[in-house]
């Protein structure tokens, strides 16, 4: 039960750290565009709809990334543990068998 609590604990805080992270660096970076610049200048009217868009666009498709690598790797765990169980059925089948035989054999003498 604790080893559970340990890994829910985990990964709250994980995505709590990430949740602040996503909602502090555009407020950063519209910090840093608003401080006055004379190497490079900034038109910041029409920027931030771009910068927000893309921001957030590459967000999600990173979450459906991980979501679909996860499932992979849960697919590919399942199929490995159906593979496992089919060699073991075949292994305590001819087990069995071979158990089968030396009970014959043994009641024959």
């Amino acid at each position: 039960m604790k080893f559970y609590h340990f890994i829910i604990s985990k990964w709250y805080r994980i995505l709590i750290f990430l949740l602040i992270i996503l909602c502090v660096v555009p407020f950063l970076t519209n910090i840093l565009m608003i401080i006055p610049n004379h190497l490079i200048k900034v038109d910041t009217s029409n920027i931030w709809i771009g910068f927000f868009g893309s921001y957030f666009g590459g967000v999600i498709s990173g979450l459906f990334t991980l979501i679909g690598v996860l499932m992979a790797i849960k697919r590919e765990q399942m199929n490995k543990t159906l593979d496992d169980f089919g060699i073991k059925a075949r292994m305590l089948d001819e087990l069995m068998h071979e158990i089968d035989i030396n009970l014959l054999l043994g009641l024959r003498n």
